[in-house]
């Protein structure tokens, strides 16, 4: 370290946490740590430089401060594994998050805490994917994006996130490509509702409504407990929705999440154990 530059880290952890008082990491610091999985960037860090996590294959979750706003070019480049980004808001400032997502292309979940460490938004963006289309006669190379995920990308600004225009994009895209991750944006919209207005919390309680049985059943055929207790934490079903939930988990021996939903029966709805329940 000189003058609060991170230089070059050559030791390998599955988890960096960089010491406060780093202002910037330089070019290619960590680059090529493919064991890294996680990385807590200090509230003192305002500078990435390029390419200075370059091919961190395993890396799958960044926490960083909004104090952080310069970030060098293909700074995550080949970080396919990213699915975290936790973002520390002081300022409101956002230009860090929006480069970050823009190096990386697969969905991502973005998580925004106040200053006592409370999460007040959560927010999903989606995939895309950069084809090219060539005019051969008048030789040039069109890049294309396919996919919502950069619509979604350009609500986040040097200035905050845009709620409005982030909301308004589940109509216009859930026909198209949204089909896989819309249940996940719908439900951190209602759990964390920051900018929420109440057309789009109808709009949101809605389509979990229609879906609700079939988003409940691929959670719990993937094993997904916790995202299932915040679908039935939502209360947009009823006791026979839960009933039903608990027999399908039954049916397909999900043990573990059967066990946490006949729990939850039991202290919303105050149904006794019978003799022959098992869990």
């Amino acid at each position: 370290m000189e003058n609060g530059c991170l230089e070059k880290i050559t030791e390998q952890s599955e988890k960096f946490e960089i010491p406060e008082g780093i202002r910037e990491i330089a070019p290619f610091a960590l680059a090529e740590h493919r064991e890294t999985q996680e990385l807590f960037l200090p509230d003192s860090l305002k500078k990435i430089g390029a390419h200075a996590f370059y091919n961190c294959r395993s890396l799958a979750r960044i926490s960083f401060s909004d104090g952080l706003d310069d970030i060098g070019d293909g700074a995550f480049k080949n970080c396919e594994k990213i699915s975290c980004l936790l973002v520390r808001s002081r300022s409101g400032n956002m230009r860090g998050l929006k480069d970050i997502l823009a190096d990386l292309h697969q969905e991502i979940e973005v998580r925004i805490t106040d200053v006592s460490g409370k999460e007040e938004a959560r927010l999903i963006f989606p995939y895309y994917i950069m084809n090219y289309e060539e005019n051969t006669p008048a030789r040039i190379v069109n890049q294309i994006a396919e996919g919502s995920g950069v619509e979604y990308r350009n609500c986040v600004g040097s200035g905050g996130i845009d709620y409005l225009f982030y909301d308004r994009l589940f109509d216009s895209n859930l026909a198209v490509d949204l089909r896989g991750c819309s249940a996940r944006i719908a439900m951190a919209r209602l759990t964390f509702p920051a900018g929420l207005t109440q057309k789009a919390q109808e709009k949101y309680s809605g389509y979990l409504k229609e879906h609700g049985r079939s988003i409940v059943r691929k959670l719990i055929d993937s094993d997904r407990e916790q995202e299932v207790m915040e679908f039935l934490d939502l209360r947009l079903t009823d006791q026979q929705f839960l009933t039903d939930t608990i027999e399908y988990a039954r049916a397909g021996d999900h043990s573990q999440i059967l066990s946490v939903l006949l729990n939850y029966e039991r202290s919303h709805f105050g149904r006794k154990r019978k003799s022959y329940d098992f869990f």
